[in-house]
């Protein structure tokens, strides 16, 4: 009987398997023209001078390639990636407990030990570095995306969430859908396949003969696609096994009473079966890091600069082959009036002060050699050539300013470097609110994933910034009567621009005015300046309030005096 039942299941796995490459066949081949256009964004990014210069050119014709497109990329990059997301977790209470304050406290714990917990996770996958990448890809590429996934090995053996980002080019869906959601509906099927080496799959997979897994390779001889997944042109993937996760969107029928779809979850090594398990939600995210109206796949930076990017290669070679006859002039020669073999010519012609021997005239010389005069350059086409790199930087919203350049010349006042500043993270700001939309999607997947695997009390480590300290923590979640996690549902928020760089003294500006009217204290106004001794200051701020207390009284240490603004009234208060 049990025989019969393990054939039955290789049967089934068999079909399922059949049906996924039969799907990742067709998306491949939708993919194509998209996989295309990410191996020329590699191009670009890499300088390679065939996107301009196709056909053959001489040695001697210099090929100048200034990469601006890199170059604004990296830069954009580093702006939407400048400071850490400030993300912010809500539990929301349970309707029929809104009135009761013991729940209502258990909601407000809760949510802090979310936000812990979220900081711990942030430092956990060093999602600084793995956001920075997904910036880079969507800049690249027009899509940002990753995986969630839980690791049982990790954190000394009492598991973890894993965060990754994923390669674009491992991602296919029918992409002629709306948007990626399995769980209405919305798109029926999403397939990640990766190259991973064996050592993965030893780690994640010890009970499968790695050994005798598929390569890639072999992969596609079997029918897989492999060309184009995974690392670009890369070779040296070849011999890893192609990992493929599966994920199907499954109408659970009339009695759902969520009435979403069921996401079932499928793995393959190459053509061999790995697992199928229901799963609560798509530990995939995806989302465009600009948004396109004809394709949910987005829009990067490399389409709209590269034609620039041609036009001042080419004009900007063209000069330079222009300064090289300059120096090196061209001539007609006639070498039988001339008096002279050819090879002779050729071999000593560039070769300062060599004295050729002729029975001509000095006059028949000159008559037998003309010289080319090299073309003068209109003196506007270096204002062009100059013009080119800012046009690339606006088309691109990296404005001068954004830099820590100003766009004038005289000295500015600091509201007007303000407004000119905010006008100018108006393109910037649009691509990091897609970035934060997308940090919102992974943290939904987190708190998921919290609430299905932090089952047991686990110690947390947390930085107390009030006092430079690790403090231990023991995150607990809530449980039900029957010792399981309560099922509770979050909102998520990243607060706008905190990925973009701070402008310092407008806040600082800001919460000296607010320290004045003593709406603020001393140590947020630290914290504001960045000052690298705020605990110091602060316990010399609390040793002097207390010398004053027992002094007698008198203004509190760290306390701001209202001013009136002539001072003509020190003596009375003043009223706010």
């Amino acid at each position: 009987m049990a025989h019969k039942s393990q054939k039955i299941a290789a049967k089934q796995q068999k079909k399922l398997t059949k049906e996924i490459y039969s799907k990742f066949g067709d998306y491949y081949k939708q993919a194509g023209p998209r996989l295309n256009e990410y191996d020329e964004a590699d191009r670009w990014m890499d300088g390679d001078d065939t996107l301009i210069w196709s056909g053959e050119r001489r040695t001697w014709v210099p090929k100048v390639f200034p990469n601006l497109i890199e170059s604004i990329i990296r830069q954009k990059v580093a702006l939407l990636t400048d400071n850490k997301p400030k993300i912010y977790v809500y539990t929301i209470p349970e309707a029929e407990f809104i009135d009761d304050p013991k729940h209502i406290e258990m909601i407000k714990v809760h949510s802090q030990n979310m936000n812990m917990a979220f900081d711990h996770l942030w430092r956990f996958n060093k999602m600084q570095s793995a956001v920075e990448m997904m910036a880079l890809q969507g800049a690249s590429y027009g899509l940002m995306s990753g995986r969630c996934y839980w690791d049982q090995r990790s954190n000394k053996g009492i598991g973890e969430i894993r965060t990754e980002f994923l390669n674009p080019r491992n991602i296919f869906f029918d992409q002629a859908v709306a948007r990626v959601d399995l769980l209405d509906g919305s798109a029926e099927t999403l397939i990640v396949a990766q190259p991973k080496p064996k050592s993965w799959f030893r780690y994640y997979f010890p009970d499968i003969p790695v050994e005798d897994l598929p390569t890639a390779e072999e992969f596609q001889q079997l029918g897989g696609q492999f060309q184009g997944i995974g690392f670009g042109s890369n070779e040296n993937v070849s011999d890893y096994p192609v990992y493929i996760e599966a994920y199907h969107a499954k109408d659970v029928g009339e009695d759902n009473p969520t009435g979403k779809y069921e996401v079932q979850v499928t793995g393959l090594a190459g053509s061999k079966f790995l697992f199928n398990r229901p799963v609560e939600f798509s530990p995939v995210f995806i989302h465009p890091y600009e948004l396109r109206v004809d394709s949910p796949m987005g829009r990067g930076d490399i389409n709209r600069l590269k034609t620039l990017q041609k036009d001042f290669c080419s004009k900007l070679s063209q000069v330079s082959l222009n300064i090289a006859l300059s120096a090196n002039r061209q001539y007609i020669v006639n070498p039988a009036k001339l008096g002279m073999k050819l090879d002779e010519l050729l071999e000593h012609s560039g070769e300062p002060g060599y004295y050729f021997i002729t029975k001509k005239l000095t006059e028949d010389v000159r008559n037998a050699i003309t010289d080319l005069d090299t073309p003068k350059f209109n003196p506007e086409l270096f204002q062009y050539l100059f013009y080119l790199p800012q046009l690339m930087e606006q088309v691109s919203g990296l404005e001068a300013v954004l830099k820590g350049g100003s766009s004038k010349k005289a000295r500015q006042s600091k509201y007007e470097v303000g407004k000119q500043y905010e006008a100018a993270t108006i393109r910037v700001r649009n691509t990091a609110h897609h970035m934060e939309m997308m940090i919102v999607d992974m943290g939904k997947i987190w708190a998921k994933m919290i609430n299905q695997y932090y089952t047991d009390p686990r110690l947390i480590w947390r930085i107390n910034t009030e006092t430079d300290q690790l403090d231990k923590n023991i995150f607990t979640f809530p449980q039900d009567s029957d010792g399981k996690n309560m099922d509770l549902d979050y909102v998520l928020t990243v607060q706008p621009d905190t990925m973009l760089p701070v402008d310092i003294q407008s806040q600082v500006e800001r919460d000296m005015n607010l320290a004045q009217m003593q709406a603020i204290d001393p140590q947020t106004l630290l914290e504001t300046m960045n000052h690298p001794k705020v605990t110091l200051i602060m316990e010399r701020l609390k040793q002097m309030r207390e010398e004053a207390q027992q002094g007698g009284g008198g203004q509190q240490p760290g306390q701001v005096a209202p001013q009136s603004g002539a001072q003509q009234n020190a003596g009375q208060p003043v009223k706010f």
